[in-house]
């Protein structure tokens, strides 16, 4: 008998003491004894891990050749030369609209010394009180001057000037007509382009508002003290007589004062003929402002 276990032919278990194999037969007798036989060592896999993946790093955009770096020194570029192109074409319009107030062919380029005649060309007044075409007449050794825009005439001394002209920043001169017959003073004088008027000897304004609000305005009790008014005419119009004297803090000095005329054209359009006197100069007021009587009695409306 043999002590095997199982069948060296096929490995099927045998009977214990049996002699041969239940299932193939064979002799057991000399057979060794047969392990069984090794299973298969069956690995399982481990679970499959989702394949996680990972972006690539952002990558900076690349630039087209040629182009720039940054766009803020180009739009600051543009920025600036935006401004200079306004700025250039501001100051063409208002050379362009100061040249376009003179008339055809004024030489703009040459400088212009007012002259002791009327603006508008009148003949200089020689001898008697006479009527100059604009139906003023003026005192024997008179002159003229119309202002056609602003629709007036009016007398000034002979031998005093006058202008229409007005000078640039840059040193010319254009005409401007709406500042013909404005201003008069016996020694030369200029008027600046972009600035106040000067303060002639005699001086005419036009004011765009009734007879009673221009003397309001003239008399402000808040700077100004009335020295006397008196109601009056002037070419068959309402005016006023009125020399004040500054007492407050204002435009002019403490002291200054002013004789004029306020004649109201119509219900919102009033004429101003005045002179002015300021602390410490050595004009003759008293003479200006008989010049100021006489000049009012010349206003004649032109239209």
């Amino acid at each position: 008998m043999s002590d095997a276990k199982y069948c060296y032919s096929c490995g099927t278990a045998l009977v214990p003491g049996a002699g041969f194999c239940g299932k193939c037969g064979a002799a057991v007798a000399a057979q060794a004894p047969v392990q069984p036989p090794a299973q298969a060592r069956v690995q399982t896999p481990p679970p499959a891990q989702a394949r996680v993946q990972t972006p690539p790093p952002a990558q900076a955009p690349v630039q087209a050749p040629g182009s720039t770096r940054s766009r803020g020194p180009l739009i600051l570029g543009l920025f600036v030369l935006g401004v200079v192109i306004v700025t250039a074409a501001a100051i063409a319009l208002i050379l362009r609209g100061g040249a376009k107030e003179g008339s055809a062919g004024t030489d703009v380029g040459a400088e212009v010394t007012p002259v002791a005649s009327a603006t508008l060309s009148l003949p200089p007044e020689t001898g008697s009180p006479t009527s100059q075409g604009y139906g003023a007449v003026v005192p024997e050794g008179w002159q003229a001057c119309a202002n056609a825009l602003l629709g007036y005439s009016i007398g000034y001394p002979g031998g005093w000037y006058t202008t229409d002209r007005v000078k640039l920043p840059n040193g010319r001169f254009v005409r401007k007509p709406l500042v013909s017959c404005n201003f008069f003073n016996p020694a030369p004088f200029q008027i600046w382009w972009g600035t106040e008027p000067p303060t002639t000897a005699l001086v005419v304004e036009s004011e765009r508002q009734g007879l009673q609000g221009t003397v309001l305005s003239r008399s402000d009790p808040r700077y100004l003290a009335v020295l006397s008014r008196k109601d009056t005419t002037v070419a068959g119009m309402p005016a006023v007589q009125l020399e004040v004297s500054q007492v407050g803090e204002g435009y002019y000095p403490k002291g200054t004062l002013e004789y004029m005329y306020v004649v109201g054209l119509d219900p919102g359009h009033t004429l101003v003929v005045s002179t002015m006197f300021f602390p410490g100069s050595r004009v003759d007021y008293p003479a200006y402002k008989a010049i100021v009587d006489q000049a009012v009695q010349t206003v004649t409306l032109l239209h």
